[in-house]
C-alpha cells in the first residue's frame, strides 16, 4: 500500500510539472486580463510586457506573465474571454497550427521584412523575441520587444520606432537560418475567444522555462524506485505452492 501511495504521488508530480499551467490539450481555458506594465515611453505612453492574465477559473486558477501581440486590440482589467492554448511545438508548426490562431492568413506582417505568405514564420519570430525577454538578452527590454511583436502583428504600430525595428530584423534573421523549430516549443499561443465578460479580447504569448535537468532526474529516479519497490513487495507477498511429483 505503501509503495502504491509514493508511486502515485511520485506521477501526479510529474503529471504536474510536465503540464505547467494546466491548460496544454485542453480544448478552451478561461483567461482573465489582471494588470499591466506601467506604461511606459512607446508611442508617448503604453501598456507593454510583461500583462498579468489569471489562467483558468476557481482555486486552481493561477496569474502568469504574458506578452499580448495585437497593438489594435485595447482590453481592459477584469475582461474576461474563452481561450485554447497551443504550444509552438515542432509537431505543431509541422502540422500548421498557426491555421487556428489570428493571425493565419494575414498579409501585412511586419512592414515587408519578412516573409508575408507564412504565419508560421510570424509566431516564429514572436516567440523568438519573447523568448530573448525572458532569458534577459540584453537590448531585448520589456516595451521595445513588445514593441517588435506590436510591429510584427500590426504594422502601423510602430512607424519610426528605429529600436523595435531593429529587433525584429534580429528575429528574422535567426528564424530564417535557424530550421530547429524546437527553439520555440518553450512558448505558447492564447487565443481569442467568445467573451465571458468586457468589451474586448485579446492575444497572447506565454513563456514558460524548462525545469531544471537535477529535477528532471530525481523525478526519474523516483519513479525507478517507486516501481522497483512495489514490484519487490508483490513478489514477497506471492503463495508459494507447494510442489508434489505424484
Amino acid at each position: 500500500m505503501r509503495s502504491s501511495l509514493i508511486f502515485t504521488a511520485v506521477l501526479l508530480l510529474c503529471v504536474t510539472l510536465c503540464s505547467a499551467d494546466g491548460v496544454i490539450g485542453d480544448p478552451q481555458v478561461t483567461l482573465t486580463f489582471l494588470t499591466a506594465n506601467p506604461p511606459g515611453n512607446i508611442y508617448g505612453g503604453y501598456y507593454a510586457y510583461p500583462y498579468s492574465v489569471l489562467v483558468g477559473t476557481g482555486p486552481g486558477a493561477s496569474a502568469v506573465p504574458m506578452m499580448c501581440d495585437d497593438f489594435t486590440d485595447d482590453i481592459g482589467s477584469g475582461d474576461s474571454w474563452l481561450s485554447t492554448a497551443y504550444a509552438l511545438t515542432q509537431t505543431n508548426l509541422a502540422n500548421g497550427v498557426v491555421s487556428d490562431l489570428k493571425y493565419a492568413n494575414n498579409a501585412s506582417f511586419g512592414g515587408g521584412v519578412y516573409d508575408p505568405t507564412s504565419a508560421v514564420t510570424a509566431y516564429e519570430e514572436a516567440a523568438y523575441l519573447l523568448t530573448q525577454l525572458a532569458l534577459g538578452t540584453p537590448g531585448f527590454t520589456p516595451e521595445e520587444t513588445n514593441a517588435a511583436v506590436w510591429y510584427l502583428f500590426s504594422p502601423t504600430s510602430s512607424t519610426g520606432d528605429a529600436t523595435a525595428k531593429g529587433l525584429l530584423d534580429t528575429a528574422y534573421t535567426f528564424v530564417t537560418n535557424n530550421t530547429d523549430l524546437t527553439y520555440y516549443s518553450n512558448v505558447t499561443v492564447f487565443t481569442q475567444g467568445p467573451m465571458q465578460s468586457g468589451a474586448e479580447s485579446q492575444e497572447f504569448l506565454e513563456y514558460t522555462p524548462e525545469p531544471p535537468a537535477s529535477l528532471l532526474l530525481v523525478i526519474g529516479f523516483a519513479l525507478i524506485g517507486a516501481v522497483g519497490l512495489k514490484r519487490r513487495k508483490q513478489v514477497a507477498a506471492q503463495v508459494i505452492e507447494p510442489r508434489s511429483d505424484c
